[in-house]
């Protein structure tokens, strides 16, 4: 493996990282509403 396909996958894994902690993050807020709109009622 040569230096540009290392550069290539780890900036790769990096890119779906973030993407993966934005997914996360914003379920988190999607269910902490859900569950802030039932303690309400």
């Amino acid at each position: 493996m040569n230096f540009e396909q290392f550069f290539t996958i780890s900036l790769f894994g990096l890119l779906l990282t973030i993407i993966l902690i934005m997914i996360n993050h914003l379920l988190f807020h999607k269910k902490e509403g859900v569950f802030r709109k039932y303690t309400k009622k």
